[in-house]
Parts: C-alpha cells; structure tokens; sequence
C-alpha cells in the first residue's frame, strides 16, 4: 500500500525526472534552432540576377585591380581574394537616386573604352543589358562620368574608410 513516504519518494523521483526531461528538450530545441539558421548565400555578380553596378581601378605598377559591387538592393560588396565580401549596405533613398543617374545622365548609353596604364572603370549589367565603360587617367571630357564614379567612391569612403 502507499503510505506518505512512498508518495513523497515517488513525486521527488518525477520532478527531478520531469527537470532532467526539460533540460533535456531545452538543449534539443537550442540546436535545432541553430541548425535551422538560414545560410547567408555568396554574393556573385556573374550569377546575381538584378542590376548591379561594379566600379573601381586597376594598373599601374602592381597592376592590382580593386572593383566594387553595389546592388540594387543597395548591398556594397568588394573583391578580395576571388572572394566577394560585404562592406555594408547603402541608405535605399541614395542606392535608387545611383541607379536612377546612371540612366538620367546618359552613362547607359555611354561607350568609352579608352585605358591606359593606371584605368578607371564603371560597369552596368542586368538581365536584359550591360555595359563597360573604361578610361585612363587623362581629364575626361564628360563631367558627369568624372563625378558619378566619384559618388560612388565616396559610397565606398563612408561604409568602409579602411579601404582607402
């Protein structure tokens, strides 16, 4: 028959069984969570299916090329080491006025392919179009080239200064 110990033994036993189970599925559910974290796709501007502007410069003596990304989702990436890595994401008001100039200032339409040793380059590419535009270190005769490439610069400046 039960008497009080018996019942004050069996309810000790399931509550230290009953703390045990909840520890138990406490840790389970932390790694499930965690193994449910959605992975962060690499960004790659071969495969990227939006509009992306890359720019940057390249040449001289080291012939070292340094080219950013900036997305149309307002994502600013750099090359380094075949790798492309985040440098920050730019306000969405200013990204959408970048993209918007681009074709406002007639850059879409823009050919120029004229580098030399140390070049500067602004590329466009989305599904339906792309274009390359290149120049050298001489004055460029479109202004607007000389100071879009320099906002964008300044883009770069304001998220990461460490790359200049």
């Amino acid at each position: 028959m039960w008497n009080k110990i018996n019942i004050i033994t069996f309810y000790s036993n399931n509550i230290n069984g009953m703390k045990n189970y909840f520890v138990f599925l406490i840790f389970g559910l932390s790694l499930l969570m965690m193994s449910c974290k959605t992975k962060d796709i690499a960004f790659n501007p071969d495969t990227y299916d939006d509009a992306v502007i890359s720019f940057g410069s390249g040449g001289g003596f080291t012939g070292m090329v340094k080219t950013f990304y900036l997305t149309k989702n307002g994502n600013l990436y750099t090359a380094v080491n075949n790798q492309y890595e985040l440098i920050g994401k730019v306000d969405k008001k200013v990204n959408n006025q970048i993209f918007t100039n681009y074709n406002a200032l007639g850059l879409d339409k823009l050919s120029m392919d004229t580098p030399g040793n140390k070049y500067y380059f602004i590329n466009f590419k989305s599904k339906d179009t792309s274009n390359v535009i290149q120049w050298g270190k001489n004055p460029l005769e479109d202004k607007n080239l000389s100071i879009f490439y320099n906002i964008l610069l300044d883009l770069v400046k304001k998220l990461s200064p460490q790359e200049f």
